[in-house]
């Protein structure tokens, strides 16, 4: 086995186990973990805990699309934080332009300003962006009148767990994706915890 594919094994290790004592962790398998936590879930044994913290628990996922739209194309360049973030979740999420663009404005929303407001400059004309957020596991976006979108956090995060395994395939058979995925390892992978 390759060191990129190695590379890609541990960057990708399932949430559901837990090795103690370990040092050494991918990011993303850390993200994951704080995820399940946060929607009120036992990462290793998937069963519900007496706690949730939806609010971090919706931003992480944000994060994490973030995070793997900087390895699916392979770069971290600051004016390009929306193409990467719309560009993976309409690969990913099987979602249309219009909906990624808004999901997109809920992670600004939520990262920049933690509230569920946010807007664009549109011909010199401030366009706001309201939210409501759902937990029922029903449709991802849905217009609740002008300028107004609920967004179901549960659906979200399932649909975020779905595209990571897609994305994972995608990367173990293509070359183009793991260049992109080495130029960001050495920078986006590794936390060592004590």
């Amino acid at each position: 086995m390759s060191d990129i594919d190695k590379n890609i094994d541990f960057f990708f290790e399932s949430p559901n186990k837990w090795i103690e004592g370990r040092k050494k962790y991918s990011n993303l398998y850390l993200l994951r973990r704080d995820i399940y936590q946060c929607f009120g879930f036992n990462p290793t044994s998937g069963n519900k805990i007496d706690y949730s913290v939806l609010w971090p628990g919706t931003m992480s996922v944000l994060a994490g699309i973030d995070l793997l739209s900087k390895y699916y194309y392979g770069q971290d360049d600051l004016g390009c934080v929306g193409d990467r973030f719309r560009g993976y979740i309409k690969e990913y999420f099987s979602i249309n332009e219009d909906d990624a663009k808004i999901i997109y404005q809920l992670r600004n929303s939520l990262l920049h300003s933690f509230g569920l407001y946010s807007y664009k400059i549109i011909d010199k004309k401030r366009m706001g962006f309201f939210f409501a957020v759902y937990e029922n596991g029903g449709k991802l976006v849905s217009k609740i009148k002008e300028n107004s979108y609920g967004i179901d956090i549960i659906t979200l995060w399932k649909v975020f767990e779905k595209s990571i395994l897609l994305y994972y395939c995608d990367l173990r058979n293509d070359d183009k994706l793991k260049k992109n995925f080495g130029k960001m390892f050495p920078f986006y992978s590794i936390t060592i915890i004590g």
